[in-house]
């Protein structure tokens, strides 16, 4: 694993590459560290959970997108894991209705997609990732570290 630089481009030209941009990451954040995921649909950030939670220890084939469950958690790796995804939020109050200040005072990493859907509820102590499409297997990822 190498360190990622913050406010640098990186290209990811595969799923594969994606997730080892994600598990590089995993080095980085804290065990109780949360971050937060913009981008489009099909940009790539389920994929970068995926490669997160393999660092951790995580079996991969347990992580999907919690679109309809909305929070789903991973546990029996080195840390606990909590996966946002807030694609069906309607409000940002809406945020707190799902038990999320539960999981803020959790022990875990925590991985939010769609965070600008409640980005006023979110804590400010984070990173964000940004994913934007290039083309049909490319992504393009950005990691910027947040506080207050």
């Amino acid at each position: 694993m190498e360190a990622l630089a913050l406010d640098k481009p990186y290209l990811s030209r595969s799923l594969e590459e994606t997730e080892r941009l994600a598990a590089d990451f995993f080095g980085m954040i804290n065990p109780d560290g949360l971050a937060a995921l913009y981008g489009p649909l099909g940009g790539g950030k389920t994929a970068f959970v995926r490669g997160l939670a393999k660092a951790a220890g995580v079996d991969a084939d347990d992580v999907t997108s919690p679109t309809f469950t909305l929070i789903n958690e991973y546990h029996g790796g080195r840390t606990p894991i909590y996966h946002f995804d807030l694609y069906r939020l309607k409000s940002p109050a809406e945020f707190y209705g799902l038990g999320a200040d539960d999981y803020l005072n959790r022990e875990g990493i925590i991985l939010i997609e769609w965070a600008d859907k409640a980005a006023d509820r979110i804590p400010a102590d984070r990173y964000d990732i940004r994913f934007e499409i290039i083309d049909d297997n490319s992504r393009q990822l950005i990691f910027s570290r947040v506080n207050t």
